[in-house]
């Protein structure tokens, strides 16, 4: 899902997180430079790690895409 500000993006993941009892991983922020991902104090180690795995990846696929040069 994508949303325009990062509150409904929160208000959208705790309700998915509540009512469907699924994995949900962060709030993965687009339009940047670098990839990155914003992560809610309450977050457990799952979360952070699926997190991470996720970041992790497009910056992969940024250096793949891109080079090595923005990076």
């Amino acid at each position: 899902m994508i949303f325009p500000d990062l509150n409904s993006g929160n208000i959208a993941f705790k309700l998915v997180q509540s009512l469907a009892g699924g994995n949900v991983f962060g709030q993965i922020i687009t339009g940047l430079t670098r990839p990155a991902a914003e992560i809610s104090r309450g977050a457990s180690a799952h979360d952070v790690f699926g997190a991470a795995a996720v970041v992790g990846c497009q910056a992969i696929d940024h250096r793949l895409l891109y080079g090595d040069a923005d990076v």
